[in-house]
């Protein structure tokens, strides 16, 4: 019989974020630069769901989200890097 998984739903946001970017580092081997970048965001965006789960998301929220940021004055490559990094988020979490 192979290892048991904690399910994940009961993992907090930031075990979720942590486990990403173990996967991205070792598997993807991405740069450190890209790393950094998908940290912030995640980072951000796990404030923003301030305590709420990211597999419980719907798109309406991730357009919420993406909304706020604009509202913020952020610039519209700041947007689209900040939801290429929740694309990959959310295919990692699918693998999971």
């Amino acid at each position: 019989m192979g290892p048991q998984h904690e399910p994940l739903s009961s993992i907090c946001v930031e075990e979720l974020i942590e486990r990403f970017l173990q996967f991205t580092r070792h598997e993807r081997g991405l740069a450190e630069n890209t790393q950094s970048a998908y940290q912030r965001d995640l980072q951000t965006y796990g404030a923003w769901l301030n305590g709420g789960s990211p597999l419980t998301v719907t798109i309406q929220n991730l357009g919420d989200y993406l909304g706020t940021l604009s509202d913020k004055g952020q610039s519209r490559a700041t947007i689209a890097r900040k939801a290429a990094t929740l694309r990959c988020f959310y295919s990692f979490l699918q693998l999971e």
